[in-house]
């Protein structure tokens, strides 16, 4: 069975999005797409907006970047998932201060997984998914990876059954994983 990754602050205060650098931007980084990311890249900084002065999460967005904790780095890793470029980098706020390391994670691989006969979203015109009430993915997903994009709708990610309990066993922070049935967009 595959999850829907969800990031999602526990609090209302904890930090769950961050604001990319100038030197980010400049990079014209999408990591969103599911394709593989350059070999290495220097270290970036995102900042946390003051207004979320909570605890930080270990799964963070940034756009359509994911940035990740050492913790959940540790978890996906030691669960056998190899679909993935990490890239260093940190996140800074000024007050109140803050300063944690984190990795830009970058799933590699998106594949057509939706069964839209059976799913509830509404599209637009051109095709594109504009709202989703359920999902339900396609029966013949046996070759997917534990990782991956959701290639009709790059934004959603699914994670494998043992991903998702080597996930929750290392007890992270500000995700939560979602059944497709059950996923509102």
């Amino acid at each position: 069975m595959y999850w829907i990754w969800q990031t999602k602050r526990e609090q209302d205060q904890d930090i769950s999005m961050v604001q990319a650098g100038e030197s980010w931007r400049r990079q014209e980084l999408d990591f969103g797409r599911g394709r593989p990311g350059p070999k290495e890249l220097p270290s970036y900084t995102f900042t946390a907006p003051s207004t979320q002065d909570g605890d930080i999460g270990d799964s963070l967005l940034c756009g359509a970047t994911t940035l990740v904790s050492d913790r959940l780095r540790a978890a996906i890793t030691q669960a056998g998932v190899t679909n993935a470029n990490w890239y260093p980098a940190k996140v800074v706020r000024a007050e109140p201060p803050l300063e944690a390391a984190v990795h830009v994670f970058n799933v590699i691989g998106a594949v057509a997984c939706i069964d839209f006969a059976r799913s509830d979203v509404e599209r637009r015109a051109s095709g594109a998914i504009r709202f989703i009430n359920k999902l339900i993915l396609r029966d013949d997903l046996t070759d997917a990876p534990p990782i991956f994009r959701a290639a009709e709708f790059l934004p959603v990610m699914f994670v494998v059954d043992h991903v998702k309990t080597a996930i929750e066993a290392a007890g992270v922070r500000g995700l939560r994983m979602v059944r497709p049935e059950q996923f509102r967009l």
